[in-house]
């Protein structure tokens, strides 16, 4: 997903540590179980214990999954699902992040 390139630049780390980071800053408390066997591995994975993502970038990313899982899907965004219909849901997600979720 280009917004974990792009996050990765800001915090000068690998897309694939801002994936960590996003599952470890995940509200329901994940704990990913990760394994490897390439000690470059092992410290970009760990780089993502010191990555923290606000509320708006963690639900940036995940707001950016969510449209690339339904690309995956059925190979396009359903008619109904415009961008103004988008912005909305992201603006009410993000109030309701703010409001609930401790980050």
């Amino acid at each position: 997903i280009n917004q974990l390139d792009s996050i990765g630049e800001i915090f000068g780390v690998e897309p694939s540590t801002i994936a960590v980071a996003w599952l470890l800053a995940h509200p329901a408390n994940i704990l990913p179980v990760l394994g490897t066997n390439s000690l470059a591995r092992i410290e970009a994975i760990s780089k993502a214990l010191e990555v923290k993502l606000d509320r708006q970038t963690w639900f940036e990313i995940y707001s950016a999954a969510l449209v690339h899982l339904m690309l995956q899907l059925g190979g396009c965004i359903p008619q109904s699902i415009n961008i103004a219909n988008m912005q909305f849901v992201h603006s009410i997600s993000t109030h309701l992040t703010h409001q609930f979720l401790p980050l």
